[in-house]
């Protein structure tokens, strides 16, 4: 387990620094450390639901479908941020309005933002090609 809680750190924290430089073109300390301990605690709670199925199958599957969900939630989030200059939130859905709209404006964001973009599809392309091994939880692991 402690394999597969350094890989989503790691992820985490890249996609994390990649999407802040995008969103802010810089790094605190603050938020250096905000992030890091961010992906701590969603590190631990994504290694523990991808290892526990008895099948490393089943597990290198969850990882997948987690680091896809997650690389797709920090492209989408990217994308909205450089439209409406602020984050997402489930209470002023927006982002309807805006494929409402056309698509014009958001495919021209992904072409002015391609090089974020590219880079967050890096670890996914990684984990697609070569998928690391992915423990599962032992009795005494807990």
């Amino acid at each position: 387990m402690r394999k597969t809680f350094i890989r989503y750190f790691l992820f985490l924290l890249y996609v994390e620094f990649i999407f802040h430089i995008a969103c802010f073109k810089e790094m605190n300390p603050l938020s250096t450390f905000f992030i890091f301990f961010v992906s701590i605690f969603i590190a631990g709670l994504l290694s523990f639901v991808t290892s526990l199925f008895k099948s490393e199958r089943i597990n290198k599957n969850i990882m997948r479908i987690n680091c896809s969900i997650t690389t797709i939630i920090f492209i989408a989030e990217i994308v909205y941020f450089k439209i409406y200059e602020s984050f997402f939130s489930f209470n002023g859905i927006q982002f309807a309005g805006a494929l409402k709209d056309g698509y014009d404006k958001i495919l021209l964001t992904i072409f002015q933002n391609s090089i974020p973009i590219l880079f967050l599809l890096v670890p996914i392309i990684i984990f697609i090609i070569k998928m690391p091994n992915v423990e599962r939880v032992r009795k005494y692991d807990l």
